[in-house]
Parts: structure tokens; sequence; C-alpha cells
């Protein structure tokens, strides 16, 4: 990793002398005494990391100007400060400021600034498929990345919401494919409409079938196939999925004309195959056809180092945030059951609450057990579970689904993607389920 340079802006020379020496095993440190003396650097020299102390010549805040001037130049810069008020913290950062170290902090956080700035600025050819401070991980999806043009299969493996599905969307975009990544959630398709969905049928083929359809495999033609959740799917359907993509041709239902894909499969999978296989619960030939490359993704308790940095690219819109100490501690200590699902869940509550700076109290509801809601601790009211046993468990489960559509849809403005990520469903899911709701 190449060196970084530094400046200190900061009219305290022990203060400067003690920090430039933390600085120095990363790189040149340039030290500045004085606001006029920063302005002249910058106007001069353009260091890669600025630090400003708030309070320059005596002034309050006098060090806002450096900030502007640092922003203007698109030079990280960092707030030295002996304030810990939201306030102050706010205003830095609307004013362009990357980052701020309340002063005796330094030493402590550090490390964790420089390997976020490495992290955000190293050279596009060396960019992971997912930005990753984790070694182990970023040693395996570099690997994977030289692979990414290859059109051998990849199996990606991991719990639920730990990104699969965003990974295998990386890794055909680096694969320099023309066609589309084409998306199909094994295990939301019902056994008779499998065949139909991924191999296309024949208008007439069967009840329903009143124009012909295409199919996934055939859409994914100079593409990407993505299967998700591959062990969900029956013994009985492997074979024909098997033999599809080995030939790389097929049958739509009801025809006798062969179709032929040119696709790059990946394949993802929550449970453990190997196991499944071993229990005959899945095709061995099928197993060793989908895993050429195979990558087990680490769940967020396994990778702490990167929520941070996770959350903040989840952070959308202008608005920039800044996350107080306590806030980040409070955020990497909590284990992520639901792995990058519950963390963007997180993110939509944090923009909902408009604020820039983001502390303890931001984290309020959404760490306190007692407002968090299971099926455990009684997840249907009284009148709910009457109603199930009024109109049937199904009538209340597709009752209950339009209302979380609906109301996810009015959300989002009516944008389906939107709908479909904030759910975590497949959109042939919530084709299926919104037209069931309105035929009722």
């Amino acid at each position: 990793m190449k060196k970084i340079k530094f400046c200190i802006v900061e009219d305290d020379a022990n203060f400067r002398d003690v920090f430039a020496s933390l600085l120095e095993k990363h790189g040149p440190v340039d030290q500045v005494g004085s606001l006029s003396q920063g302005l002249q650097y910058l106007q001069k020299q353009k260091p890669d990391i600025l630090f400003l102390d708030l309070d320059l010549d005596l002034e309050e805040k006098a060090g806002m100007q450096l900030i502007q001037a640092a922003a203007a130049q698109k030079i990280y810069n960092v707030v030295l400060t002996s304030y810990d008020d939201s306030a102050t913290i706010e205003q830095c950062l609307q004013l362009g400021a990357n980052d701020y170290f309340v002063k005796g902090d330094e030493p402590s956080l550090l490390e964790d600034l420089i390997s976020k700035y490495q992290l955000e600025n190293q050279p596009t050819d060396q960019e992971n498929l997912i930005p990753t401070y984790n070694q182990d991980f970023a040693e395996k999806l570099q690997w994977l990345r030289q692979q990414a043009t290859s059109d051998l299969a990849v199996l990606l493996t991991g719990a639920t919401g730990c990104g699969k599905t965003y990974l295998a969307e990386k890794i055909h975009q680096a694969s320099g494919r023309k066609g589309k990544m084409i998306s199909l959630n094994c295990s939301s398709l019902p056994k008779d409409l499998f065949e139909s969905e991924m191999f296309g049928h024949k208008k007439g083929s069967f009840s329903g079938a009143q124009q012909d359809y295409k199919g996934k495999m055939a859409e994914a033609h100079q593409g990407t196939l993505y299967l998700d959740e591959i062990d969900s799917m029956p013994l009985a359907l492997q074979a024909k999925l098997l033999k599809a993509i080995e030939e790389k041709q097929f049958y739509p239902v009801g025809s006798n004309q062969l179709v032929q894909s040119n696709f790059r499969l990946i394949t993802s999978a929550q449970n453990n195959l190997p196991e499944m296989v071993e229990k005959k619960q899945f095709r061995e030939d099928l197993y060793y056809r989908i895993s050429f490359f195979k990558l087990q993704i680490p769940t967020l308790k396994e990778r702490k180092e990167d929520i941070l940095a996770l959350l903040q690219a989840m952070l959308s819109g202008p608005r920039r945030y800044f996350f107080s100490h306590e806030f980040s501690k409070q955020v990497q200590n909590y284990n992520w059951p639901g792995n990058l699902r519950e963390l963007k869940i997180l993110a939509c509550q944090l923009e909902l609450n408009r604020r820039s700076y983001l502390d303890e109290q931001s984290l309020k509801n959404f760490f306190n057990p007692k407002e968090q809601v299971s099926l455990k601790d009684g997840l249907l009211s009284l009148e709910q579970k009457k109603m199930a046993q009024q109109i049937g468990l199904d009538g209340f489960i597709q009752t209950a689904r339009k209302e979380i559509i609906d109301h996810f849809l009015n959300e989002n403005s009516g944008e389906v993607n939107k709908t479909i990520k904030a759910l975590g469903i497949s959109s042939a899911s919530f084709y299926r389920w919104k037209e069931s709701s309105l035929s009722t």
C-alpha cells in the first residue's frame, strides 16, 4: 500500500509533534501552525489527509474555513476538536468534513481511519468485488474477481441476508458479459411451475399458458443465470436442470424446438450442500457441476470491522453522515442475526430521523429488546388470531401479505424494485402474490 501524505494544521506545537509521530509510520507529515498558513498551504499543496484543529489562532471554530477549502479540493479532511457536541459536529459535516477526532482519542482511532481511507481510495484495478477490511475475506474476493471472466460456475454459500445476491451481481458486472443477470429464487416456485419458469413454454402447452413465454434460461443468453437458494430445489427437477446447464440447450415446455443459451451460472445456497448430498437430498453430479468456484460469505458477526463502512454505504441520498464513537461501538458490538438485511433496516430508520450526526440516541429504539418484535414475543394480536380462525389461515396470510406489499409500495412511491429489495423477496414472488391479491 502506497504511503499517505498528511498535513496537520494545529496551533498547539506540542500536540502537533506528538500527533505527527503517530502518523509518520504511514507516510510523510507536514505541520502548519495557523489558519492563514493552512489556507496558504492548501493553495500550493494537496495532502491525502488533512487534520485540522477547529479552534485556531485563539478564534473559536475558525478551522471551519479550512474544512470548506479542503472539501472544495476534494481533500479528505478530519477535524481535531475538544467539542463532542452534536451541533458542532453536524455543522462540520455539512461544511464537508470527512471525519472527526475528539482530542485524546486519536491514538485508538487512527488505525481505523487509515484503513477506511485506504479502502475508499485504493486503485480501481485492485478493487474487490465487495469492500471489506477483513483480510481473509478480501483475499478470497480478490481470487474470485480474478475468475470473474471465466465461464465456470460459481457457488455462493452463507446465512440468510449475508449478501449472496449482491455478490452475484458484482461478479456479473466484472465478468464483461454482454447480457443481463437473470435471477430466479428456487424456493419461491411451486414444483409444477419450475420447468415453465426456467425453460419457458409454448402457448397452449398447459392450462393457463395463454402466450409463449421465453423463460429465465433463454433470457440469460450472453449474460448470467443466478439461481438463488438452489438447495431448495426438489430432487425430481435437479436432473432436468443438470442436463440443461451442461449442454446449454433445452426444450421449452410444449415445444420440440431446441433452444440454446450461452450463460454463466451462479448459484447460492443457505444449507450445507455436501451434507445434503450425503443424505441423498441433493444430486452429487449437480453439486460438482455448480461448484467449480466456491465462496462462503461470512456473517456480519464474523466481519464486524466492515459494519460501519457498509452502513455508511447504505445511507443514501445527498446527506452525509457522522457516527459518534458510542454509536459506532454499539453498532459493531451488536450480533446482527439478520446480517445485511437487518443492517439495511437500520439504515432506513436512520434516514427517517433526518439527522446527519448519529449518536447512541439514534439507536435507542432499534436496540431496545422491549421494543423489538418477534414471533416468540407474540407478533399477532388476539383480534388477528380470531380473524385467522374466521377466514382460514390461507386467507389471513394472503390478506396480511397484500397489506404489507401495499404498505411498502406506498413507502417506495410505487417503485417495485425498491419494494422487492426492502421485503427481501424475489420478483417472481412479488408479481405472483400481487396477482393473487387482485383476483380475490
